[in-house]
């Protein structure tokens, strides 16, 4: 029973994550053609899946704590290997191989998003250095403000 709710699970999670990837990438888009309406709407997008990520990681937690009760396993970790070897040969050939399916796509998945993020937050930074530079320069070349600051 245990293991269909974390087969479900872990698709669910999966397909969060997918979701999330896609989100990313187009928030990247939107960074690039710096459009602020979609920059906006992506990253709602972005925080409402985190939250549907964050809350299956605790559904997934409290599952794998709820087996090991039952089954009276000492065991603190709620990583899937772990639990593999935990259940052992009680497992069927097909769900393992379902389970270390979904684990490994969710791994890329996640290693993606990382990629993508890290991606978003260079293009803002290499953005800022050079907006810091023009404003630099504008203001160097006059020695005034742009501004009129007389009221």
């Amino acid at each position: 029973m245990e293991n269909i709710k974390l087969l479900e699970l872990l698709k669910h999670q999966d397909e969060n994550l997918e979701a999330l990837l896609k989100t990313v990438l187009h928030k990247q888009k939107a960074i690039v053609s710096n459009d602020i309406t979609e920059i906006e709407s992506t990253t709602s997008e972005e925080e409402k899946l985190l939250l549907a990520v964050n809350q299956a990681e605790k559904l997934r937690a409290e599952l794998l704590n709820d087996f090991y009760k039952k089954n009276s396993v000492k065991s603190n970790s709620f990583k899937l290997d772990d639990y593999l070897l935990i259940v052992g040969e009680q497992l069927d050939i097909q769900q393992r191989a379902e389970i270390l399916n979904l684990q490994r796509k969710i791994k890329e998945t996640t290693k993606e998003i990382i990629k993508v993020n890290q991606q978003n937050k260079y293009i803002i930074i290499q953005a800022r250095t050079l907006l810091n530079e023009i404003v630099s320069a504008i203001f160097s070349e006059r020695n005034n403000s742009l501004l009129d600051r007389k009221v």
